[in-house]
């Protein structure tokens, strides 16, 4: 556990869209997910034979069933923290260990530092030193978790309180160890409760493996088998790396659609459709879209392939179940474009980055402009909750743009793909 040691090396280990081009996002808000809840590295504590779990889970005899917010097709649940709150924690399958609170929660909280980790991504370039702080209690509905909890402390990198609706940190599977913990995409809840899964079936319950502390389950990718990180904490759909994409047949060659960020490293995300069908147990996705991502070296499923699920975690027995209304082919979340990489600033919201043959580069919009208006109003009332719903329409939407220093309005229309 984290409280044999204050130092650990962790790092990520799937794609964390938090700030990506928008060819996989509704927004464009989007970066490599909530950012970190960062998996541990080769010197692992899973590896030691060390499960990171809550020491005293208190259920009541009932199932615990609260509402689920969606965002970014990311899960969201309230939670209280030492019996303070709520306050909203997106639930982030692909986080290792508890969870991730903010700087400014922490110090309302006055949560103790109880030690420290350095964490990065698997490309093992601009590491971090990051605090940890211990946590008395969760409480989630009528579940609690205490004894033992400890948080890393750090904020989401380009992305504020406000922008993300309020989010203050991330919940890691590691919170819900001992319960069967179930992420009720189509219904909008969450279920905590006592119980188990049955053995596996391959269909629709399948086991998992938990190395470094994050479901791994096996799919088959055109027939290929895939090891594969179950993220909920990723807004894409299905990721691999090259090493698998060498491998398989597409309708169209790869091609790059845009950058994301990982919160240490930026990097190209390519993308092609699948000559194949993916299978998750005994559900069948047909020629999906799959990203490349070059310095992640396993694959990864995220929100937009979870929506179509209910997905149930027995982690004390590491079996996982899939259901879902139907058993036709499963079609992932679809997609509205507009190919901006966007961070706000004093001034507005700033264009970081324009993907060649987008919507955006086609209203004209560059590399370093500001939206200071959005339908005539200005940026500051409009706010970044509602330019994501505008975002992620088709409808035209007008733009009011500050280009060094001089005003300039463009009209940009999302696509959907």
């Amino acid at each position: 556990m984290f409280n044999t040691l204050n130092r650990l090396r962790i790092c990520t280990r799937g794609p964390r869209e938090l700030k990506f081009e928008a060819r996989n996002l509704p927004t464009l808000f989007a970066v490599f997910s909530t950012l970190l809840l960062l998996a541990p590295s080769t010197h692992s504590l899973a590896h030691e034979g060390h499960v990171l779990k809550p020491q005293k889970t208190e259920l009541p005899d009932a199932p615990v069933v609260v509402p689920m917010q969606i965002v970014d097709s990311q899960p969201v649940v309230e939670a209280r923290i030492n019996g303070q709150g709520p306050y909203k924690f997106l639930i982030d399958t692909g986080a290792a260990g508890f969870g991730r609170i903010g700087n400014d929660l922490a110090e309302q909280l006055k949560l103790k530092e109880v030690g420290e980790v350095t964490a990065g991504d698997p490309s093992g370039q601009h590491e971090e030193t990051l605090k940890l702080v211990g946590v008395d209690s969760i409480s989630v509905g009528g579940a609690t978790f205490s004894g033992g909890l400890q948080f890393l402390r750090r904020d989401d990198k380009k992305a504020n309180v406000e922008e993300r609706g309020g989010i203050v940190g991330i919940l890691g599977l590691g919170v819900f160890h001992d319960s069967l913990f179930t992420l009720d995409y189509p219904n909008r809840k969450v279920i905590i409760e006592r119980g188990s899964l049955s053995k596996a079936d391959g269909k629709s319950e399948i086991d998992f493996a938990s190395p470094h502390g994050i479901p791994e389950i096996m799919i088959q990718v055109a027939g290929i088998d895939v090891e594969t990180d179950l993220d909920s904490g990723s807004m894409g759909g299905i990721s691999v790396p090259p090493s698998v994409a060498d491998k398989l047949h597409f309708s169209n060659k790869p091609t790059v659609v845009g950058r994301a960020s990982t919160g240490f490293n930026q990097f190209d995300i390519k993308e092609a459709k699948l000559d194949g069908d993916v299978r998750i147990g005994g559900n069948v996705i047909a020629s999906p879209m799959l990203s490349i991502i070059d310095i992640f070296p396993r694959a990864n499923i995220g929100g937009r392939i979870l929506q179509s699920f209910s997905v149930t975690v027995d982690s004390v027995n590491q079996r996982i179940r899939f259901s879902r209304d139907g058993d036709g082919p499963i079609v992932m979340a679809p997609k509205v474009r507009v190919g901006v990489l966007m961070h706000p600033s004093d001034e507005g919201m700033k264009v970081d980055h324009v993907v060649p043959g987008s919507p955006a580069e086609s209203a004209h919009i560059q590399a370093d402009d500001i939206i200071t208006q959005v339908n005539g109003a200005a940026y500051k009332e409009v706010g970044p909750e509602k330019l994501r719903e505008l975002f992620a329409a088709t409808t035209p939407v007008k733009l009011g743009i500050d280009r060094a220093g001089k005003h300039i309005d463009v009209t940009v229309t999302p696509r959907s793909e």
